[in-house]
């Protein structure tokens, strides 16, 4: 049985790899300049297990908001 309650719950689809995309993730990804007060989204990558957000989430960079580029994405 899987997981069909709680925070965590549906994370194998959400956060899975597309099929031949399970290598290195492009420096494209990591070199992307945020700006203070941009609206982004943090996404988990799948590929690189550092932080696992329960959910996709809006955030709007801050100065004491240190987010590290890895999981962000627009």
């Amino acid at each position: 049985m899987t997981n069909t309650k709680g925070k965590r719950r549906g994370t194998r689809c959400m956060f899975f790899r597309p099929f031949r995309k399970h290598r290195v993730v492009p420096l494209t990804t990591y070199m992307q300049i945020y700006k203070k007060c941009d609206i982004v989204d943090i996404k988990g990558m799948g590929s690189i297990q550092n932080e696992c957000p329960t959910n996709v989430t809006v955030a709007k960079l801050e100065e004491s908001t240190m987010l590290p580029s890895m999981l962000l994405a627009l």
